[in-house]
């Protein structure tokens, strides 16, 4: 759900996401419902919650953790980081250059790849 602030071209929209997201976890048919697989992502992402920068080493370490629980797209990792998707697109693509990063689907566009 977008919200929307300020009035004509100066409109900032901001995406809203509801509360118990990471408790409905769905991602194209891949259920995350499994508490103990919750339990870790909320595990992982206390190590950089609440802090606006966070160095590359530390970022890169939280997303490769991620992604090791299951796939996920650039927007679910940005959503469950608090950042933004070009944000995320930058270390992803760092990580899939240095080979440690898989594409799930090669053959896809890389904007709606899932790692």
């Amino acid at each position: 759900m977008l919200k929307a602030s300020g009035i004509g071209r100066w409109t900032i929209y901001d995406i809203v996401v509801k509360e118990d997201f990471l408790e409905n976890f769905d991602s194209k048919g891949m259920s995350c419902d499994n508490s103990n697989s919750n339990h870790e992502i909320n595990k992982i992402l206390s190590t950089i919650s609440g802090k606006k920068r966070v160095s590359k080493e530390q970022m890169e370490a939280t997303i490769l953790a991620l992604c090791l629980i299951k796939p996920l797209s650039k927007f679910e990792l940005s959503v469950l980081l608090g950042r933004s998707e070009i944000n995320v697109r930058i270390y992803t693509k760092r990580l899939t250059e240095s080979g440690h990063l898989e594409l799930r689907y090669p053959s896809l566009n890389y904007d709606i790849q899932v790692f």
